[in-house]
C-alpha cells in the first residue's frame, strides 16, 4: 500500500520500517543517531537514566570503536552532537544550533540551516508549548 498525503513523515517512516521488520531502538540509541527534539541527555531525563557502562555500549555498537571517546568529550557540552539531525531548529535556538562545538561535530548544519530560518522563536513567540513525547 502505498502513503499518500504523508505530510508526517514519521508515519511514513513507521511504516517503512515496520513492513521491513526493523527492530526499534532504545531511546538512547535513537537519539545517538538522530535528534529533531530531544538529544541523548534529554532522552534518559524522560526514559530513564543509564549506567555510563550501558551508554558506553550503546555508544561503542552505534559509533565504533573511537566513538567512546568522542562521547566522553562531548559530555562537557550541555548535549551530545548525534549522527544526523532533522529539523532542529524548530525545537533548539540558535545559541544551541550555532555554537563552534555544534558546528564542528554536525559539519553539514550549516549547509540546511540559516539562522535566519530558526522557527524555534516563532513557536515560542506564539505562546506554543514545546511537547516532548508525551511529557508537556
Amino acid at each position: 500500500s502505498f502513503v499518500h498525503n504523508a505530510e508526517n513523515e514519521d508515519v511514513y517512516f513507521s511504516i517503512v520500517l515496520a513492513g521491513l521488520q526493523a527492530p526499534l531502538p532504545m531511546a538512547f540509541e535513537a537519539a545517538l543517531f538522530s535528534a529533531e527534539m530531544l538529544f541523548s541527555a534529554e532522552v534518559t531525563s524522560f526514559y530513564g537514566e543509564l549506567s555510563m557502562e550501558d551508554k558506553e555500549r550503546y555508544v561503542q555498537q552505534r559509533w565504533g570503536e573511537d566513538g567512546v571517546s568522542l562521547y566522553k568529550h562531548m559530555q562537557g557540552n550541555d548535549y551530545t552532537v548525534p549522527i544526523g539531525m532533522h529539523k532542529p531548529w524548530w525545537y533548539h535556538s540558535d545559541e544551541v544550533l550555532q555554537t563552534t562545538d555544534m558546528l564542528h561535530h554536525c559539519k553539514f548544519l550549516k549547509y540546511m540551516y540559516r539562522p535566519e530560518d530558526s522557527k524555534y522563536g516563532d513557536i515560542l513567540n506564539e505562546g506554543k508549548k514545546v511537547v516532548w513525547a508525551g511529557v508537556g
